[in-house]
Formats: C-alpha cells, sequence, structure tokens
C-alpha cells in the first residue's frame, strides 16, 4: 500500500492518493468523496491531463500574443 498527501489551495486542502493491489484511490484529507481508478488506466489519465495541460499553455500563449498585436 502506498499513500501520497499533496496540499493545494494554499496548504488549506490536503489531497490524498491511496494506491493498493490494482486500484488507485483519489480523494481529499478530512472530506466526503473520492475517485477510484484502475491501476491499468493511469497511463491513459496521464496522457489526457497532460493533452489538456499543454492546450491550455498553447492558447493562453496565442491569446496573448494576439492582445499585443
Amino acid at each position: 500500500m502506498t499513500r501520497v498527501k499533496i496540499k493545494i489551495n494554499h496548504n488549506k486542502d490536503e489531497m490524498v492518493m491511496h494506491c493498493e493491489k490494482s486500484k488507485l484511490d483519489i480523494g481529499y484529507y478530512n472530506k466526503d468523496g473520492h475517485i477510484e481508478f484502475s491501476i491499468h488506466s493511469i497511463p491513459k489519465i496521464v496522457d489526457s491531463l497532460l493533452f489538456i495541460h499543454n492546450m491550455q499553455i498553447r492558447l493562453n500563449k496565442e491569446e496573448d500574443e494576439n492582445i499585443s498585436l
């Protein structure tokens, strides 16, 4: 079993990732609600998050270039 705490929102909240057997459970410490993934789907989830992140950076950069014109 592996457990990781990540502080977010300027350290107001803690996200907890808990991995056991073939599932990953992601939720907030001291709050209800969580997300559960199969460990085998993690590469697809990471690829999707990176795609969204890269598109947001690219779109923000294009918007900044259009504003400065």
